[in-house]
């Protein structure tokens, strides 16, 4: 990323543990044709990236805080400004949000991580090299972040009301399916009773006729 002078993105799912990079299997050998397609060779098997579970909040906080330390370490951000960001997106998880709204999810969370990341590459299109003031470039960017309204967007809390209305029309929807299998079983049944009952006065009728002839 330094040497390139681009932001990339880094999911939180792929700042895996020391602990994870060590039991990681390594890659196995597989036959492929050789560069001039003439024979074959023995090459190693391309090497999927390791990934962790960031499933609940804690392991989704050791991970972003893991990252934070990566771009300490290689030069590109700051560690303290960095982590802020991420003690940011953990209290947003644990708010409680006001009367008839839902709480931030994980999936929000996640979303306006990608996003912060969007817009540091669009404000650092010079680099990431430290300024002629010393500070670096991704530093001014994730100190303002949370005033970002690109970003913030994606952590606003939503209306309970809306998921609970969408749950009322999925429950009417299967209510008037259920509804129209009853109908159509009762249509069904009247016309089998119906038929029914007309078989059994056609046999009355033959039967009466029957025993009217056996006595003239």
């Amino acid at each position: 990323m330094l040497a390139d002078g681009e932001v990339r993105y880094v999911p939180p799912e792929q700042c895996i543990t020391r602990e994870e990079e060590l039991q990681g299997a390594k890659p196995t050998k597989m036959l492929q044709l050789d560069s001039l397609r003439t024979g074959l060779c023995l090459k190693d098997a391309e090497e999927s990236p390791l990934t962790t579970s960031v499933v609940c909040n804690l392991s989704l906080f050791q991970a972003l805080t893991r990252r934070d330390l990566a771009a300490d370490l290689v030069g590109v951000a700051t560690y303290g400004i960095m982590h802020k960001w991420t003690e940011y997106l953990m209290r947003v998880l644990s708010d409680q949000p006001a009367a008839g709204f839902l709480k931030a999810s994980q999936a929000q969370v996640l979303r306006a991580d990608r996003q912060a990341w969007a817009e540091a590459n669009r404000q650092c299109s010079e680099g990431l090299h430290p300024r002629a003031d010393g500070k670096r470039p991704l530093d001014v960017v994730f100190e303002q972040m949370q005033g970002c309204t690109k970003v913030i967007y994606y952590l606003l809390n939503v209306p309970a009301g809306n998921a609970q209305r969408a749950l009322r029309q999925d429950d009417g929807g299967a209510e008037a399916v259920e509804s129209k299998k009853r109908k159509r079983q009762t249509k069904k049944e009247k016309k089998e009773a119906a038929r029914a009952a007309a078989a059994k006065k056609q046999a009355t009728g033959e039967k009466e006729e029957k025993h009217q002839k056996v006595k003239r």
